[in-house]
């Protein structure tokens, strides 16, 4: 699931710039919610999971931060090379870690920072 979510998300990517000169960013994120929201459904039917959340408020506040993220990823694809936005995109292993240890005291060991050491690496 995470490969075809990568490998859509790659796709749309390149395509955003030509879909930037004929439409705005908030037709993009409806489109694209659109698309994904009867695939969820369809998967969660077919797997059998439950769709509603447990904490509500956790997800509204998720959900929140990742459609704001989404917004500034794809409002600076419509304006900066992907290569600069992509190389932005890959430094997220690093944030994670260092809000994990700095805003739920999560100590950054050895298993982490290699594992941060390696995205880097494979990026680079």
């Amino acid at each position: 699931m995470i490969l075809g979510g990568m490998v859509v998300l790659g796709l749309t990517d390149n395509f955003v710039r030509l879909i930037a000169d004929g439409a705005g960013l908030w037709q993009f994120h409806l489109l694209r919610s659109a698309m994904a929201l009867p695939l969820l459904a369809a998967a969660a039917f077919a797997l059998r999971l439950p769709v509603a959340p447990v904490r509500p408020g956790a997800v509204a506040a998720r959900s929140a931060v990742q459609a704001a993220a989404m917004l500034l990823y794809f409002g600076a694809l419509a304006m900066a090379p992907i290569a600069q936005v992509g190389a932005a995109l890959f430094t997220a292993p690093l944030w994670v870690l260092l809000f994990a240890a700095g805003l739920f005291g999560r100590p950054i060991g050895p298993r982490r920072l290699a594992a941060v050491a390696l995205g880097f690496a494979g990026c680079w």
